[in-house]
């Protein structure tokens, strides 16, 4: 909405009249300014959005990071049969304790039977 103001063919009775017509044209003035600056950052955030869609396309069919998933995939298949193993060796380790205790115990008391 074009709005054009000449002041010869305005009168204003009295300063709030003016007051009101200034407060009018600014709020006209922002709200154009606004839109236009709203308007502008959706085109850039839309580009941004657009470019970072194709970036994460070309990245994920790039030969390198296929290099890289392949690998990431091996080390956690590493790590994982590392788990299993520490996991086997801790349950070694308190059967042994286990059996180390119950022979401790009847050893003693052998020796205070004896």
């Amino acid at each position: 909405m074009d709005v054009i103001f000449n002041d010869s063919s305005f009168s204003f009775e009295n300063d709030v009249q003016y007051l009101k017509a200034f407060d009018s044209i600014l709020k006209i003035i922002n709200e154009r300014d606004n839109e236009l600056s709203n308007k502008k950052l959706l085109v850039i955030w839309d580009k941004v959005f657009t470019s970072e869609a194709i970036l994460d396309k070309k990245i994920k069919n790039s030969v390198g990071f296929q290099e890289l998933s392949n690998i990431l995939k091996l080390e956690k298949d590493e790590l994982t049969k590392a788990e299993n193993e520490l996991k086997i060796l801790r349950e070694r380790k308190n059967q042994q304790l286990n059996e180390f205790n119950s022979k401790r115990d009847e050893i003693l008391y052998l020796i205070s039977e004896g």
